[in-house]
C-alpha cells in the first residue's frame, strides 16, 4: 500500500469538505477542488480524511489524490509567508522583485 496514500490527513477547525466526484475544501483562505478518480474514495472520519483504493491498479492515484487533498486542506488553512526580502514565487522559481519587470 502507498505510504503517502495511507497517512490521514487532519482537518483543522473552520476547515469544511464536501466529498462527491470531486473534493470541495473550503476554509478561511478560500475554496478549492481536488478530483477524485475513479478507484479512489475519500472518506471523513473523527477531523481526518482518509484516501482509500479500490485495487492495487490504483496505487498511483492513490497516492497522488492525497498529497493534491492534503494541499488543498493546507491551503484552504494556512499562509504561506515569505521571510526573504521583497520575494515572489514567479512560475515555480523564486526571484526577488528587482528581477521582476512591471508591466
Amino acid at each position: 500500500m502507498s505510504r503517502v496514500g495511507k497517512k490521514p490527513i487532519p482537518l483543522p477547525a473552520g476547515v469544511k469538505v464536501q466529498i462527491a466526484d470531486e473534493l470541495v475544501v473550503e476554509g478561511p483562505k478560500g475554496r478549492l477542488t481536488v478530483p477524485v478518480p475513479k478507484g479512489i474514495r475519500v472518506e471523513k472520519n473523527d477531523g481526518l480524511l482518509e484516501v482509500k483504493r479500490d485495487g492495487e491498479q490504483y496505487a498511483a492515484l492513490h497516492g497522488l489524490t492525497r498529497a493534491l487533498a492534503a494541499n488543498a486542506v493546507t491551503g484552504v488553512s494556512q499562509v504561506k509567508v515569505c521571510t526573504t526580502a521583497s520575494c515572489f514565487m514567479v512560475r515555480g522559481m523564486l526571484r526577488t522583485a528587482s528581477t521582476i519587470s512591471p508591466r
